[in-house]
């Protein structure tokens, strides 16, 4: 079975360049448009994801909200994050950001495919 990722992101156009990204690579995909539609697909999946790849600002439910629950959730304790973001953040914020629990990377928008193809096999092969 090919490893999934849940791909979280408010624009529709980079949802659609990720899921072709990962497919490409061999991965099977699914998408949320933001928190609370990632919470949903958690809760409803049949298979939770190997790796989601979570926009840092969405409306709603925060990325931050989301990364908490599924840290603190057992039947998600395997699942690997890499953040996405399209705002510059500090040095000092992203080392916080790369010390939660499962949190694996953060790719600045635009991304590059090769570091973000690299992030991804390091995270789940």
């Amino acid at each position: 079975m090919r490893p999934l990722i849940l791909i979280v992101d408010d624009e529709e156009d980079t949802r659609d360049v990720l899921m072709q990204i990962v497919e490409k690579e061999g991965y099977d995909s699914s998408c949320a448009h933001n928190g609370t539609a990632a919470l949903k697909e958690l809760e409803e999946a049949r298979k939770h994801p190997d790796l989601i790849l979570l926009d840092i600002m969405m409306p709603g439910v925060t990325a931050k909200e989301v990364v908490e629950l599924i840290s603190t959730t057992e039947r998600y304790s395997k699942i690997k994050i890499i953040y996405v973001s399209a705002v510059n953040v500090p040095e000092a914020e992203e080392k916080e950001l790369l010390k939660q629990k499962q949190v694996v990377g953060l790719i600045p928008k635009p991304f590059d495919l090769r570091e973000l193809v690299k992030a991804i096999k390091k995270a789940i092969g």
